[in-house]
């Protein structure tokens, strides 16, 4: 059986990054991605999601936490409200978290999951939602 899911194929990371940080720039500039502090209707997903994110987090101690994958800091800033903590974050599109910075006013960078740029052991909690 030969078809196109059976072949493997390299993928160079470094131009599949880019690819999908300037599609990410795009859709945030003209659309944005998650909402701000209120609830709109057609952002229910971010809400529902947000709800089960900090049941999960509440038998959890921490004081410093990483969003990787944090997009405009919706998650980030949730947290940082209700538990009163740091967090930082970071994502792969740089119109992300400048939103994230501006919006929020939160420390966040622009970089690739597989390559953060924090020493091991920064945080208390590191946690992905996408």
């Amino acid at each position: 059986m030969d078809d196109d899911r059976s072949r493997h194929v390299d993928v160079d990371r470094t131009a599949f990054a880019q690819r999908v940080r300037e599609a990410t720039n795009v859709g945030i500039e003209t659309a944005g991605h998650h909402p701000f502090r209120a609830y709109t209707p057609s952002a229910w997903r971010h809400y529902t999601r947000r709800l089960a994110l900090l049941d999960r987090l509440k038998s959890l101690d921490f004081e410093s936490a990483l969003d990787v994958g944090c997009n405009e800091g919706f998650f980030m800033d949730a947290i940082a409200q209700s538990r009163g903590c740091e967090v930082w974050g970071v994502d792969l599109s740089d119109a992300g978290v400048q939103v994230a910075r501006t919006r929020y006013g939160l420390p966040v960078a622009a970089a690739q999951a597989t390559a953060l740029p924090f020493a091991d052991g920064a945080f208390d909690l590191v946690y992905s939602t996408e």
